[in-house]
């Protein structure tokens, strides 16, 4: 077969394959257009609904809040506070550890877990119920959390970005050194690391 009776043949497929390429190019272009390029606001008011969920379920005031030790919250004009505590039970017979859940509405919008360990035994079951809570209060306040963060919440890795807005951290402290210059205090005053997590406004 000549190329003069074959060419129109190859430009004809080649066409074709062109429309293919950009009708479909067209559609993802569309469906990506109804995405929206940054996450929904958080809604930081459900933090109060949140806040009596947690205390039906078991979890009591933190008496290191500001609040109501009974309840955990605090009202101030438009500003909301609650700090609410869960102890885990102690794997190696020692103090318990704990995880206290701290949000706040107005006055600065904030989401905050903080994991207390007194025994390296006790770090791998406290932290993944630290990152439970904070997958729970993330989906009640309509948090979108980065993939990898609640993975480097359960790993106890120190960590950080920013996303659509919003701040995302992870710390680590080691607080023995707060016994020092400390002879009356015993090991057991103070937690062996302090893995702190905390959501809010980039800016």
């Amino acid at each position: 077969m000549l190329w003069n009776e074959v060419q129109p043949l190859v430009l004809m497929i080649r066409n074709t394959a062109i429309r293919l390429v950009t009708a479909s190019a067209a559609v993802m272009a569309a469906a990506f257009a109804v995405i929206p390029v940054e996450a929904r606001e958080p809604q930081w008011q459900k933090s109060r609904g949140l806040c009596g969920q947690l205390r039906a379920d078991g979890w009591k005031g933190s008496p290191e809040g500001p609040g109501d030790p009974a309840t955990g919250e605090m009202r101030h004009g438009s500003i909301f506070v609650c700090r609410l505590r869960q102890l885990m039970p102690a794997q190696a017979g020692g103090k318990p550890a704990r995880v206290d859940v701290f949000m706040q509405q107005g006055g600065g919008d904030n989401l905050t877990v903080i994991a207390e360990v007194w025994t390296a035994a006790d770090q791998a079951p406290t932290l993944v119920a630290a990152a439970s809570m904070l997958g729970r209060a993330a989906r009640e306040l309509e948090i979108a959390l980065p993939g990898d963060m609640l993975e480097n919440v359960m790993r106890g890795e120190p960590w950080e970005d920013v996303v659509a807005g919003l701040r995302f951290d992870i710390r680590k402290t080691t607080r023995e050194s707060e016994l020092v210059g400390r002879p009356d205090a015993k090991p057991g005053d103070v937690p062996l690391v302090e893995f702190k997590v905390s959501v809010e406004p980039a800016s």
